[in-house]
């Protein structure tokens, strides 16, 4: 371009300066005037020059050529001319003179024919390249030229309006982009550049908002958008301090946002042509996100002009204020516009960021929402999904050939892999053969192509082949787990070996004590490990046993003998072998301890050579193991074998060993470089087949060479049509000084703001003698946001400071809750590597990546395998599980603010625990740790997971509390130990199980009660669009009712556009314009949504989601506004839960969660509970059953989520109420009865103490509020049993919470049955009767109450001891019966609700669970009243002989209630039961036992086990004795055993022996009636049933029948009265004689008894005395002394005496003790005189025993009576030798025993009621 000189500057063309003439005689003025003539006329004519056909001769063609000039002959060519003249004219724009500039710019706009406007836009483009294309610009000059560039361009389009045609050709956004290039290039600081700025953006806003066809079909979205990516970095802050500056730059930001809003008017984003399929959403979210902030920065930078606000007061102030109300007006209709274009045209990505502006602080923000998306709407847009193309999907056509049917190209591959890469293609394979039949079909075909390629039978397996090495990778992924289970124990047994003992055995190394010892440590250990591998054969994995199965079926087909040497060489050479010598592979971690290695070195070759068969013999020093081991090849041979033995496993068993692998994207990506890089030898593979000749060619090789020919043309398109692979960084080896482009970028951010990236990159404070160490916070990344230049000049800046420079650094990775949304596209860091310089690389020493996931894993191992380079592996990289584990690093210390989360999350209290195994998509369990923290669950896996074949690391998933949906337990298979846990983001579901299942979700659940907010390092964006519409519908229902005009009537506007966008047509109308809200709109916004909830139902449960979200942040009167909106809604609830409903979901997920919401909703509302209830909850009352039982399931969920007592559990039992039906009820009521079944599965004795009760006791709570809430009486009595049932199992247990409620809901049916009776005039006084009964102190009490006074609360009451427990559980249900009677009405319902109750009683009394079990018996022998069958009797024999076993004689409560149980039920059983009698003799053996908890028990069982048996007449015939020793025929084994332990004998005498083993009760106070009960029965049963033979000749003065001598003695303790002697003696059936007062000798009834009427006893031979005297010693041992029993049972001994004297010489011995004591202490005349007449007789039968004996047989040491006090002072004497042996004669040597109950804790009485239940085994036999 010319610059041309002014008028003045140009002379007249001669040097001597004469006077010109003609033309040359103008003056100065007149020239430039002719001269300004002349180029306006020719620009405006000029178009005449462009016609396409130029003759030269044309002039002479009109005009006689005599009279035609020379020079005008010939025509020049007009274009030409044309194009010399535009050249000339721009020329002068750009002249020194502006008149000449000016003449030329009007020239070239306004004066130009419409023609020439391509013409001349296209010579200004081309003069500006031209320009800018040199290197040294005159910039004043390019600035002047821009300027008039914009102008002559803005003329020209602002008259093309019509003129289509003639602007077809010019490109216009191109060239608008080409100048806002060179604009760019104008130093800032000159005021030029900021009007040439505003003159562009004014052009450029006159262009995009014309409406030219041409334009349009110009308007390229890429160009645009570049014009748009220049200007928006024109916007600055008014902050500078010159006026007119500030005022300019005002203007200019103004028109920036004109001209940015005009161009985003339909402008769909697009990413560059170098974006990877992976960046596109990115790229455009990027783009976005930008636009979207610029607009808003925009917009708030032009809302304040810098002008000085006006005083509000004069004239001009208010005009002023209108002015700035309209100017605000303007640019807010600007941003709204912007915006409004951009969302529209870029629905997903707008929706996804613009959605946060609904709920922003500012409520002019607020406002524009709702303009921009009421526009948005009119659009017409409709929100779909934005689909993504994915690249996976194009690049796994490689995959599938490879999984081809034939198997080709994988064996291909493994055919010509180099070694090196084998690792790597093995994982990929593995990967790739996704099915069980696929995978197998590629092993056998590898392992029979080894044998084949396999020269000897002794190098099967053994090489370092391909094969041999995919068999290894095999076995080690599929049997990992089976590998840790043999290896840990292996571990735990060389580790805790005593100190000393090691494992060398080369004699050079130890003495020969010491080679002793470790041989026989060696020899122990593997003793043991080959005794764990023994036993592990079924656990070997099934998928494992197959490939065995083969190899052995292949190498017997080939070589019969080395079959078990082949599967020897694959199961330990290439399996088990490898894991012993490093454990580590299989994650076992071990000391490092070069004794340990040692010793696991040395238990690999033994093992190794065991199945190898051979011994030892190469090394001298392991000879001496060669007995072991040929001690031990048996065992090895074996185990090989059984292996060999595969059947195909049931489906169950399968999924439970077999891994679901699946390959990923990083799979692809190895494939296509290994094809790019050894594609020929891949194809001279596949080909080779091929190449056989043609008599070689067998119709199989044929096929092959088909297949191989077939896969490589498949294989060859693949790889054209994906292209070249990602290439690796080319790292730089330049230094920072000379990398040009690290030096580029460093000028480009230079100015920039590193606001946004500063917290991702931080420096860590450590020693300063370190190496630097800095932080970057990978899970904080947002690859949407991030702007990667920005964030490496930050990170440059910072590792180049001068505090840094030239020091060496660290770079710690944060991986801390990686999600997809930090995922940095690998071409990203291949630019970030390659703009590092050399000298920054060699400074970075180590790097460091914390805690990553395995999403971060995977992620990792294809950056890994798509970056890999050469330099980055001279990098120290290291893995951290823990911050802690990472901190131990660096011992000077470390600071690092940006690990606050991590630090955080680590320092949290917590449970851990192990034993847990995790599946989440495929059906493999992960072992792995699960710690259960106050905010978050960490759960590290204990197998790290690869990331490349040097580098792998354990994946630390962390799942914060409050992302989890809900935790339960689940039954999934033969698994009862599994758990799920279902998080919200993604509807997540991860499956666990563990043997500390209930623990783990008890803790889980606790701590979501307790859960604080923890801020996570990344945000989750909105992954679906399907709820845009419903968040629309909440913010313009909400914004109708604000205070604010403004807003009002915008989201009216708003409102009308929704109606509009789902056709809604309905009333009431909404009108989009020119309606006035009041604000007062509730009604009408109620009418409004219920026929929005009519007519789009399927937003219903977006809708109540939305509402649900926010509600928590609005006011009382917008909370209760929004409960009346939700309302109709829940009306649709049942349309999803509908399987003929269109709208049905069938997995249930997001119905379960929208109610999930509902409850959270209301839990957390504490001021408008009446309103939730009266607009929703009423309205889910009404829906259909299955709807409403789906949303119980999730409110009783909520309540035991809450726990008892809780604000949630309370709440929740509120909406009991609206929800109250049959239907619930009785769902609530099995639920119960379900759960509480479920305590059996892990018993407790206590039910209170069971994992579950938490859970009962929630729904006891939501039971009571249905209870209240029944409206009549048909409800009331509805499941009465059911209640009554529950009441029963838990009344009187747990906390004071629960008792209360059981209380509760039996006093309330009372009450409510009262109530509504009285409005039936129907009430009945007995049930206010029993009201008043169920709150007196007494009747509390059975519940577990009392209350101090009457007016206090209530505290707990707990029964002192195990009886009284019964007592009162027995005392409770009888209550419960008389309630059920009295609230009954009529005895046939009665009858049925007793049915019901046993019915619900049977099923859950023989549970397992203690706690349940016991109340349950109790309740059973309450309600079995009548016809009671063996069946039942056999099945409480079985749970009682259960009982037993378990029992111990501290915890007697299951025995006691089931005892009572057997006792209650007796009665009601059949006369011809087979169990009458023997449970008699189990009521004698509990007896026997002399366990005091059981006597009473025990004792009514015997009693009403005989009066039954007598009430049926089973003892007409052979009278008690005879009957019950029959019916003990079956026991006879253990319970003669008890008598001989007991020293007793039924069969020598039944009622001493009975009574003998009773009397030990009439002792205690306690038992004494309990005992007096059953003894008399016995006695008046056992008389009247004797054979009426046996006292047919009895008459007066006939005594005491013997068959109950034994029970008539021992109730003389009770019979020391007359007329209890008298009542005895009636018992005992004697003769009247006997009662008469001259044979008692008195006349008082309350006379004491001091002797027995001579001859009531009969003695009627000395067994009969030695019995009687036995017995009588044995009371008189716990008589106290000198009473009146103690009078009777001496003078019997003295009638005793008198009658067989002999026998009182034998047992003297046994009572001399009782009589020394009564001559010492009695003064009791008749005792003295009894034990006088006992001494004497004694006496004188020991004088004669001694006269006609040795002296060694006298038993006395006294001569006479008057030598007593003196002898034997203070010795014990017991039975004599000869007593002893005259009992032991009949079996009774025990009656002499003192009768005493059996010392507690010590283990006497356990061993008895363990005996027992051997006697119980044999009953039920």
């Amino acid at each position: 371009m010319t610059i041309r000189m002014t008028f003045d500057q140009t002379t007249d063309g001669f040097e001597n300066g004469s006077a010109p003439v003609g033309d040359k005689a103008l003056s100065r003025e007149d020239r430039q005037a002719l001269w300004q003539n002349l180029t306006l006329i020719l620009s405006a004519l000029g178009a005449a020059c462009m016609r396409e056909h130029h003759d030269p001769s044309a002039l002479t063609k009109i005009i006689p050529p005599m009279i035609i000039p020379d020079c005008c002959r010939v025509l020049r060519d007009p274009s030409e001319l044309l194009t010399n003249f535009l050249t000339e004219t721009v020329n002068f724009l750009v002249s020194d003179s502006p008149q000449v500039r000016d003449i030329a710019r009007e020239a070239l706009s306004n004066e130009a024919s419409p023609r020439l406007y391509g013409r001349i836009v296209k010579q200004l483009d081309d003069v500006i390249r031209m320009v800018t294309d040199d290197e040294n610009v005159n910039t004043p000059v390019l600035a002047v030229f821009l300027d008039q560039f914009i102008t002559i361009l803005k003329v020209l389009l602002e008259n093309s309006q019509g003129l289509a045609e003639d602007m077809r050709s010019i490109d216009v956004p191109s060239t608008l982009h080409t100048l806002a290039t060179f604009i760019g290039r104008v130093d800032d600081s000159e005021a030029q550049s900021l009007r040439l700025k505003l003159k562009f953006c004014q052009l450029c806003a006159s262009v995009f908002t014309k409406t030219d066809t041409v334009l349009k079909r110009n308007k390229e979205s890429a160009v645009r958008q570049s014009i748009v990516d220049i200007i928006v970095d024109w916007v600055q802050d008014n902050t500078v301090d010159d006026g007119h500056v500030m005022l300019r730059q005002y203007e200019l930001n103004v028109a920036i946002f004109k001209a940015a809003v005009a161009s985003f008017d339909r402008l769909q984003l697009e990413v560059s042509d170098g974006t990877t399929g992976e960046d596109t959403a990115h790229a455009v979210s990027r783009l976005f996100i930008r636009y979207a902030t610029f607009l808003l920065k925009t917009w708030e930078v032009t809302r304040y002009d810098g002008n000085a606000r006006d005083d509000g007061i004069s004239e001009k102030s208010s005009m002023t204020k209108m002015r700035v109300q309209q100017r605000d007006g303007e640019l807010r209709e600007m941003l709204i516009d912007g915006l409004a274009s951009l969302i529209s045209a870029n629905t997903e990505c707008g929706m996804k960021h613009c959605l946060s502006m609904a709920d922003d602080q500012d409520p002019t923000r607020r406002l524009i929402f709702a303009h921009v998306f009421t526009r948005v709407l009119k659009e017409g847009i409709k929100f779909a999904h934005y689909e993504e193309t994915p690249v996976i999907a194009r690049q796994s056509r490689l995959c599938e050939l490879v999984k081809g049917q034939d198997n080709v190209l994988a064996l291909a591959i493994c055919e010509i892999c180099p070694p090196i890469e084998v690792d790597s293609m093995n994982a990929v394979l593995l990967n790739l053969f996704d099915t069980r039949s696929s995978l197998m079909g590629l092993l056998k075909t590898m392992i029979d192509n080894e044998i084949q390629k396999t020269d000897s039978d002794t190098a099967l397996f053994r090489s370092n082949s391909t094969c041999t090495r995919f068999l290894s990778a095999f076995a080690r992924v599929y049997g990992y787990n089976y590998l840790r289970s043999l290896i840990l124990p292996l571990v735990k047994l060389v580790t805790t070996m005593p100190p000393g003992r090691g494992y060398e055995l080369d004699p050079s190394r130890v003495s020969k004590e010491e080679l002793k010892q470790n041989k026989e440590t060696v020899e122990l250990i593997t003793q043991k490990f080959l005794e764990i591998i023994s036993s592990s054969i079924p656990a070997l994995p099934s998928i494992i046993r197959e490939i065995c199965a083969h190899i052995a079926k292949s190498v017997n087909e080939v070589w019969p003998e080395a079959k078990f040497a082949a599967l020897g060489a694959f199961i330990f050479l290439r399996f088990i072998s490898p894991a012993i010598v490093t454990p580590e592979t299989v994650d076992v971690p071990v000391p490092y301890d070069a004794t340990v290695r040692r010793g696991l070195m040395v238990i690999a070759k033994i093992i190794q050579n065991l199945a190898n068969n051979i011994l030892f013999g190469k090394e001298a020093h392991m000879v001496i193991l060669n007995d072991f081991l040929k001690e031990n090849i048996v065992t090895v041979t074996k185990f090989l074998s059984e292996i060999n033995k595969y059947v195909p496993p049931s489906a169950e068993d399968e999924a439970d060993e077999w891994l679901e692998r699946t390959y990923d994207e990083t799979d692809t990506i190895i494939l296509h470089r290994f094809f790019e890089k050894h594609a020929d030898k891949i194809g001279k593979e596949l080909l080779s087949s091929s190449k056989v000749s043609a008599e070689k060619m067998t119709p199989e090789a044929e096929a092959a060479a088909a297949n191989g020919k077939r896969a490589w043309d498949a294989l060859c398109a693949a790889l054209v049509d994906l292209g070249q692979p990602l290439e690796s960084p080319k790292l730089s080896m330049f230094n920072s000084r000379e990398h040009r482009e690290y030096l580029d970028l460093m000028m480009r951010c230079d100015r920039r703001d590193t606001n946004t990236v500063q917290e991702l990159f931080v420096e860590a404070i450590g020693s300063p003698n370190a190496n630097a160490v800095f932080v970057l916070s990978v899970s904080k990344i947002d690859v949407e946001v991030l702007d990667l230049e920005l964030l490496l000049y930050y990170i440059f800046k910072c590792v180049t400071s001068p505090m840094n420079e030239g020091r060496d650094f660290d770079l710690i990775l944060d991986y801390t809750g990686f999600t997809s949304t930090s995922q940095v596209p690998a071409q990203w860091l291949k630019f970030a590597a390659e703009t590092i310089p050399l000298d920054i690389w060699k400074r970075l020493k180590t790097m460091r990546l914390l805690t990553p996931n395995t999403f971060a894993l995977r992620y990792l191992r294809r950056l890994y395998n798509n970056l890999t380079s050469g330099t980055a592996d001279s990098i120290n990289i290291t893995m951290h599980t823990s911050l802690g584990d990472l901190l131990n690093n660096y011992s000077g210390g470390l600071s690092a603010p940006s690990l606050s989360y991590a630090n955080v999350l680590e320092d949290e209290p917590g449970t851990e625990y192990e034993e847990v195994t995790m599946r989440h998509t495929h059906p493999m369990r992960v072992p792995v740790t699960m710690r259960v923290s106050q905010s978050h669950i960490r759960i590290t896996t204990t197998k790290a997971l690869p990331i490349s074949n040097a580098l792998s690391c354990k994946a630390t998933e962390i799942i914060p509390l409050g992302d989890i949906n809900d935790v339960y337990n689940v039954s999934t298979g033969h698994d009862s130990h599994e758990f799920i846990i279902r998080k919200i983001r993604q509807g997540v579901t991860l499956y666990f199980s563990s043997p500390h299942r209930d623990a783990i979700v008890k803790t889980i659940r606790s701590a979501k009660s307790l859960l604080r907010n923890v801020q996570l390092p990344t945000t989750e964006r909105h992954s679906r669009l399907s709820n845009i519409i419903t968040t629309l519908l909440r913010i313009a229902l909400l914004g109708v009712s604000q205070e604010d005009e403004e807003p009002r009537v915008a989201c009216v506007e708003l409102l009308s556009a929704i109606c509009a966008y789902l056709d809604f047509e309905g009333r009431p109308a909404i009108p989009s314009r020119g309606y006035y809200t009041s604000g007062h709109n509730g009604t009408f916004l109620v009418m409004l949504s219920e026929s929005l909830a009519g007519h789009a139902p399927q937003l219903t449960m977006d809708f109540i989601s939305e509402m649900c979200g926010g509600i928590s942040k609005l006011n009382v009167a917008m909370r209760a506004s929004c409960y009346q909106y939700m309302g109709p809604w829940a009306k649709n609830l049942a349309c999803f839960t509908d399987p003929t409903n269109q709208l049905y979901e069938p997995s249930g997920t997001r119905f379960r969660d929208c109610i999930r919401m509902l409850v959270d909703m209301t839990t957390a509302e504490n001021e408008l509970q009446s309103y939730l209830q009266k607009y929703i909850w009423v309205e889910i009352g009404k829906l259909d059953t299955g709807t409403v039982n789906l949303i119980l399931d999730e409110l009783m969920r909520a309540a035991v989520d809450g726990g008892m007592g809780s604000m949630r559990c309370e709440k929740v039992a509120e909406l009991m109420t609206p929800l109250n039906s049959i239907n619930v009820r009785g769902r609530v009521l099995a639920r119960v009865r379900k759960v509480i079944g479920k305590t059996s599965i892990k018993p407790t004795r206590n039910l209170a103490d069971n994992v579950h009760w938490n859970e009962i006791a929630c729904l006891t709570r939501l039971l009571l509020v249905l209870v209240n809430s029944a409206k009549n009486s048909v409800q009331i009595q509805l499941f009465v049993p059911e209640m009554m049932h529950l009441v029963a199992l838990i009344g009187a247990s747990g906390q004071l919470y629960v008792r209360c409620t059981v209380f509760a809901i039996v006093t309330h049916v009372l009450h409510g049955l009262y109530s509504v009776r009285l409005t039936e005039s129907t009430a009945s006084p007995e049930i206010q009767a029993m009201v008043d009964e169920c709150v007196q102190p007494e009747g509390m009490r059975l519940f577990g109450l009392c209350r101090p006074t009457p007016t206090s609360e209530f505290v707990l009451y707990d029964p002192p001891n195990s009886k009284a427990a019964i007592d009162d559980l027995e005392s409770l249900n009888r209550l419960l019966l008389r309630v059920m009677g009295t609230i009954s009405a009529t005895q046939g319902l009665l009858n049925v609700w007793r049915a019901r109750w046993m019915s619900l009683i049977t099923s859950s009394a023989f549970q397992l669970s203690p706690a349940v079990q016991s109340r349950a018996f109790v309740s059973l022998g309450v309600l079995a009243t009548s016809d009671v069958d063996d069946d039942l009797l056999y099945q409480m024999l079985v749970a009682f002989k259960t009982a037993l076993s378990q029992s111990s004689e501290t915890d007697t409560t299951s025995v006691l209630s089931m005892l009572r149980c057997i006792t209650n039920v007796v009665p009601a059983a059949s006369g011809n039961s087979r169990y009458l009698s023997q449970l008699f003799w189990l009521a004698v053996a509990l007896l026997q036992s002399s366990h005091m908890a059981l006597y009473v028990e025990a004792i009514r069982l015997l009693r009403v086990t005989v009066e039954n048996m007598a009430e049926h007449g089973h003892f007409r015939e052979r009278g008690v004795p005879a009957t019950l020793l029959e019916g003990r025929i079956p026991l006879e084994d253990i319970a003669c055993q008890l008598d001989h332990l007991l020293g007793l004998s039924f069969d020598s005498s039944f009622s001493f022996s009975l009574a003998a083993t009773i009397f030990k009760g009439v002792r205690h106070s306690a038992l004494r009636d309990a005992a007096e009960g059953a003894l008399r029965s016995l006695l008046s049963i056992t008389v009247r049933s004797c054979v009426e033979v046996e006292h047919a000749d009895d008459g007066p003065g006939a005594p005491v029948c013997q068959d109950v001598l034994g029970y008539f003695l021992a109730l003389l303790p009770m019979s020391t009265r007359i007329h209890s002697l008298k009542r005895l003696m009636e018992e005992a059936n004697v003769d009247q004689s006997w009662l008469s007062e001259e044979t008692l000798m008195c006349q008082d009834e309350e006379e004491a008894v001091y002797k027995l009427p001579i001859g009531l006893i009969g003695f009627g031979d000395n067994n009969i005395a030695l019995l009687v005297t036995s017995f009588v010693t044995a009371m008189l041992a716990t008589a106290q002394g000198d009473d009146n029993e103690s009078a009777i049972l001496y003078n019997i001994l003295s009638d005793v005496a008198d009658a067989w004297p002999d026998v009182i010489g034998m047992t003297y011995e046994s009572v001399q003790d009782k009589v020394k004591e009564a001559f010492a202490n009695s003064n009791s005349p008749t005792i003295l005189q009894a034990v006088s007449n006992i001494f004497r007789v004694a006496t004188r039968e020991l004088e004669r025993a001694n006269n006609g004996g040795p002296p060694s047989t006298r038993a006395l040491g006294v001569g006479s009576a008057s030598t007593l006090s003196t002898v034997d002072e203070g010795v014990t004497h017991g039975p004599g030798r000869k007593h002893m042996n005259a009992l032991e004669e009949q079996g009774m040597q025990g009656l002499v025993n003192s009768f005493q109950f059996l010392p507690l804790n010590r283990g006497h009485a356990t061993k008895m009621i363990q005996w027992i239940s051997e006697l119980v085994m044999k009953m039920i036999e």
